[in-house]
């Protein structure tokens, strides 16, 4: 694994003129092919932290790198997140007026992928997640597990090299939670996936586990 796909150099990240530091003298090489937790209570500087890798936002200080492309306000971001990121939140967030193949065809239009393709990757992704007979529903027809998983098929359909997952269990039952992590993790094999949870039990499934203690980072 020589191939940086995440690279901190001492990050800092101050909200309201510096008065709340989300994030002090971070730094952190996550590498292709790592699955990572990231653990810590509320408030520590966790979504942040997501946040910088997912190209979302910008440090105040130090330098953010995903997969070579420097994490800049003039930098292509729109291009890079939608090409090479994947994103599975707490919520869904799936449009509720398209049905499920719609919702997990929509990253693709910005790249003007034809729409016959377009169909059969969404299609292939639902089967793999069990979703096959759902491609017709409309969100609120589904469980909060299908649902989630809709949102995970979503993240995958432009074959990401980074997935990132903030809290995705967190609106689950230990049941469906469990139905999640497994797919996520089926399907980040040869990908980086970096996961935000407070449960130790996903934790203990990473390959490696990072804390950050009020902004800091602390491996463990």
């Amino acid at each position: 694994m020589n191939d940086v796909i995440v690279d901190f150099q001492n990050v800092s990240r101050f909200f309201e003129e510096g008065r709340v530091r989300a994030l002090e003298r971070v730094s952190l090489k996550i590498y292709r092919g790592e699955t990572v937790a990231v653990t810590g209570p509320s408030g520590s500087g966790k979504s942040t932290l997501l946040g910088l890798m997912g190209a979302l936002d910008f440090p105040s200080s130090g330098e953010v790198k995903i997969m070579g492309s420097a994490i800049t306000p003039d930098a292509p971001l729109a291009r890079l997140r939608n090409e090479k990121i994947g994103f599975v939140f707490q919520q869904h967030h799936l449009l509720p007026h398209l049905n499920l193949e719609e919702n997990v065809m929509a990253p693709l239009r910005p790249a003007r992928v034809p729409l016959k393709e377009a169909r059969a990757k969404s299609r292939e992704l639902l089967d793999r997640l069990g979703l096959a007979d759902r491609a017709d529903f409309l969100p609120a027809k589904l469980s909060n597990g299908e649902r989630q998983r809709a949102a995970l098929a979503r993240a995958l359909i432009n074959d990401p090299q980074l997935i990132l997952a903030d809290e995705p269990t967190g609106s689950l039952d230990s049941a469906n939670g469990e139905v999640v992590v497994e797919r996520l993790l089926r399907a980040a094999v040869g990908k980086t996936l970096v996961v935000v949870t407070h449960n130790p039990e996903i934790s203990s499934r990473m390959g490696r586990v990072v804390q950050i203690l009020d902004g800091r980072l602390i491996e463990t």
